[in-house]
């Protein structure tokens, strides 16, 4: 095991990034099971919008305004359930089983409250 850093980015310090991280590895764990054929676009897809959740993660953590983090979070949880979302009509299709996407809908569902925490702290929920 790799040592951890002592000086950590302002991103490596949210427990919403390392979630994101491991929903991040989940997908591509999940998508490794699927079948090849015919669901080439959607494992993109699902790579694709796990890793922009992540990266919309460390943008939020690393901007400077209020108004700039809430922007990226945002976009990070709207791309979280996407994932969410694939993943779910995959399963209902019958292209994955319940027991292939149980950790990454967990991980899904732990990230979207972590933002939604972040959002309503940096003041981007409507009505708080």
């Amino acid at each position: 095991m790799k040592p951890t850093p002592t000086l950590l980015l302002a991103h490596q310090r949210l427990d919403a990034w390392r979630v994101c991280t491991e929903l991040c590895r989940e997908v591509h764990a999940v998508v490794k099971v699927m079948p090849r054929h015919g669901t080439k676009e959607r494992r993109d897809l699902l790579e694709r919008t796990a890793l922009a959740a992540v990266r919309s993660v460390v943008d939020g953590a690393n901007a400077y305004e209020a108004k700039e983090k809430v922007e990226h979070f945002a976009a990070a949880r709207k791309a979280v359930g996407m994932v969410a979302a694939e993943l779910e009509m995959l399963r209902q299709a019958g292209t994955l089983h319940t027991s292939e996407v149980h950790g990454a809908f967990e991980l899904a569902a732990r990230e979207t409250a972590m933002l939604t925490g972040l959002l309503a702290k940096f003041g981007g929920l409507p009505g708080r």
